[in-house]
């Protein structure tokens, strides 16, 4: 039997759900967001994440973007990297490269159309901790 009590706490209950699933979708939304930056698709870590310190450091640039990866104020190599397309990692601890510290880093990105000079980089840094 329906009854007026039933419907009310089934109408809270929906809406309780309705507003649980809108508000997890404005965090996932304002976590992509600060994973992101302009032309720079994704960053790796995300910006004030904690990662391992063999955890892989990059960016996934848009199409006709090339970039140049820092790390805590040092140039990485471009032997050191692994550039896929228009992506662009680093992978401490592979290839030779020391593993890093636990504690915060600063990694930093000179981005340029691909066609123009490096001279015309712009550049993103983001801080993030190992453990």
């Amino acid at each position: 039997m329906v009854t007026p009590r039933r419907l009310i706490t089934l109408a809270l209950l929906l809406s309780a759900v309705v507003l649980s699933v809108v508000g997890l979708q404005s965090v996932r939304d304002t976590r992509a967001a600060t994973c992101s930056h302009g032309v720079i698709l994704k960053l790796y870590p995300c910006p004030g994440d904690t990662d391992l310190r063999q955890g892989t450091i990059g960016v996934d640039m848009a199409s006709g973007w090339q970039a140049d990866l820092y790390l805590d104020n040092n140039a990485i190599p471009k032997d050191q990297l692994e550039i896929t397309g228009s992506s662009y990692y680093y992978t401490p601890g592979v290839n030779g490269a020391p593993t890093l510290s636990p504690g915060a880093h600063t990694a930093r990105v000179a981005y340029y159309q691909t066609l123009a000079d490096e001279a015309t980089a712009q550049q993103f840094a983001w801080n993030f901790r190992t453990s």
